[in-house]
């Protein structure tokens, strides 16, 4: 419950702080999203057994 106290300070007193700290955790989501679909992708079709 705390830190919902603070991210909601966060976006009331700093919002250009909040929307850039979204942007990076969007970034790093986004990154680990194409990495993981490379890897799978590039692992080919299962071979069936």
């Amino acid at each position: 419950m705390a830190f919902l106290a603070a991210l909601k300070t966060l976006v009331r007193e700093h919002p250009g702080v909040a929307l850039e700290l979204a942007g990076a955790g969007l970034k790093k989501a986004g990154t680990e999203i194409l990495s993981e679909m490379k890897a799978r992708i590039g692992s080919g079709r299962p071979e069936r057994r």
